[in-house]
C-alpha cells in the first residue's frame, strides 16, 4: 500500500462497523501528518493571506533590546501573528558567567505554511510566531577563539585597495551612478557579509598572515559596501544629507565589530535583528546567500530604493549536502513575488580577469525601485513617478 493510500480512509472501510475489520477513526485518521500542523499551516497561510504581516521593525528592535540585557531580563516576548504575545522564560537571567548566548531564530512563509515547526514546544505556538529565541553555547567558542589578530587591519587595507584599484569597482561607480538617478539614499544597509577573522585557532592550518577563501570574501564584500556608501555620500552632500552605513552579522567576532567600528560600518543586530528594524525606502540593502529570509522580511517593512544581492534560486534546498533543511534560507514568498514587480534587476558585472580575486562578488543582482522618491521639487513635497512597465517573471525586470 502506498502513502496515499494508507493516508486515507475508503468507504467500505467506514462501512463495516460490524465486519471484523479494522475501522479507522473519521476524528483521527491515518497520516504522516499529525492534525495539529494540519490546523496550524492553514491557519499561517489564513494569517498571510489576510495581509497579516510577518515582521515589523518596531518588534525586532525591541526583540533585539530584549536580548541585549538578557543577562538580567527574566523573560523574553514573541509576538505572535495575530497581534497577540507570549512570554518566553529567559534561564540565563541572573547567571554571572553565562555560557549560552540567546540569537533570533526566523522561521519564513514555506516553513509555516508547509512542515509547521520542529518539536513539541514551538509546535504549541504555531503557526502564531515567525522568530523565536535560539541559544548558542559559547564554551569551544570561547576556548578556541582567536583573542589576538595584529594583522587583520593590514589584511583588509590590502584587500580594499586591490577592489578599489580594479575595474569592476570603477564599473560599479559608473553604474550606481547610473541607476540612482534622483532616488534619496540615507544609508546602506548590510546582512550576513561573513566573519573578517577566523572563528578559532583550528579553523585553518595555513599561517595567520595567509587569508581564507572565506574571509577573502567576507571583506570583498565589505570593501564593496565601503565604496557602496561613499557613492551615495558623495551624491547626498550636494543636498546637504548624510549617509549611514550599518552591517548585521551575528557571527561577527570582536576584533572584526572593532575593525569596521575603525572604518565608519557600525554593527547592529548581535542578536540578529535590530538592523531590520532600520530598512526603510531610503535604504540601500546589500546582502549575499544570508542564512536568515532577507528578502522576506524587506517585503514585509518596507521598498528599500536599491537591494542588491544574490540570484535568486528555488524554494525547495536541492542540495545533496543540506537535505535536512528542506528550504533555502532566503526563499522566495508570495510577498517577494508581488514586491519585485516594483523593481528593473541589473547585473553586477565582474572583469573576467579579476573574477577569483573578486570571487565573494559574484551571483550578484542590483535591483533599483521603479518609482522615484526625491525631495527636490521646488515646493518641497515628495515626487513619485512610477514606472508603467509590468513584468510577468517572478523576479524582477531585467533592466540593461
Amino acid at each position: 500500500m502506498n502513502q496515499d493510500e494508507s493516508s486515507s480512509v475508503s468507504e467500505s472501510q467506514l462501512s463495516t462497523r460490524g465486519s471484523g475489520q479494522k475501522r479507522f477513526s473519521i476524528l483521527h485518521p491515518p497520516s504522516t501528518i499529525c492534525p495539529e500542523v494540519i490546523e496550524g499551516t492553514q491557519k499561517a497561510s489564513d494569517l498571510y493571506n489576510s495581509g497579516a504581516k510577518l515582521w515589523l521593525g518596531s518588534d525586532l528592535a525591541r526583540i533585539e533590546y530584549e536580548l541585549a540585557h538578557y543577562h538580567d531580563m527574566p523573560s523574553f516576548t514573541i509576538r505572535r501573528l495575530d497581534g497577540s504575545t507570549i512570554s518566553v522564560k529567559n534561564p540565563m537571567c541572573g547567571v554571572s558567567s553565562p555560557i549560552w548566548r540567546p540569537y533570533v531564530g526566523f522561521k519564513h512563509y514555506w516553513y509555516l505554511v508547509m512542515t509547521g515547526p520542529p518539536n513539541e514546544w514551538l509546535r504549541s505556538i504555531h503557526p502564531y510566531y515567525s522568530y523565536f529565541i535560539n541559544w548558542e553555547n559559547q564554551t569551544v567558542r570561547d576556548f578556541t577563539c582567536v583573542t589576538d589578530y595584529p594583522t587583520l587591519e593590514t589584511q583588509f587595507t590590502e584587500v580594499r585597495r586591490q577592489w578599489e584599484q580594479s575595474q569592476t569597482c570603477n564599473w560599479l561607480k559608473r553604474k550606481l551612478a547610473m541607476l540612482k538617478g534622483p532616488r534619496k539614499i540615507t544609508k546602506v544597509l548590510c546582512f550576513g557579509l561573513g566573519n573578517l577573522v577566523r572563528r578559532t585557532h583550528y579553523e585553518s592550518d595555513e599561517d595567520n598572515d595567509i587569508l581564507s577563501h572565506m574571509q577573502k570574501d567576507a571583506m570583498a564584500q565589505h570593501a564593496a559596501a565601503l565604496t557602496m556608501a561613499d557613492f551615495f555620500r558623495s551624491a547626498a552632500a550636494r543636498d546637504g544629507d548624510e549617509v549611514e552605513i550599518f552591517a548585521q552579522d551575528p557571527g561577527y567576532h570582536k576584533l572584526s565589530r572593532e575593525l569596521l567600528g575603525k572604518l565608519g560600518i557600525t554593527v547592529v543586530g548581535e542578536h540578529g535583528a535590530r538592523g531590520f528594524a532600520k530598512i526603510d525606502d531610503e535604504c540601500a540593502v546589500f546582502f549575499r546567500y544570508p542564512s536568515v529570509p532577507v528578502r522576506q522580511i524587506i517585503a514585509d517593512i518596507a521598498r528599500p530604493a536599491m537591494i542588491i544581492g544574490n540570484v535568486l534560486f528555488d524554494v525547495v534546498n536541492r542540495d545533496r549536502f543540506l537535505q535536512t533543511i528542506p528550504f533555502t534560507s532566503d526563499a522566495e514568498s508570495p510577498r517577494t513575488r508581488e514586491m519585485w514587480k516594483e523593481y528593473t534587476s541589473h547585473d553586477f558585472e565582474i572583469v573576467s580577469s579579476e573574477m577569483d580575486d573578486l570571487n565573494g562578488l559574484r551571483d550578484l543582482k542590483i535591483n533599483v525601485h521603479d518609482a522615484v522618491r526625491r525631495d527636490s521639487s521646488p515646493s518641497g513635497v515628495r515626487v513619485e513617478v512610477e514606472s508603467l512597465s509590468i513584468s510577468p517573471f517572478v523576479g524582477p525586470k531585467e533592466g540593461n
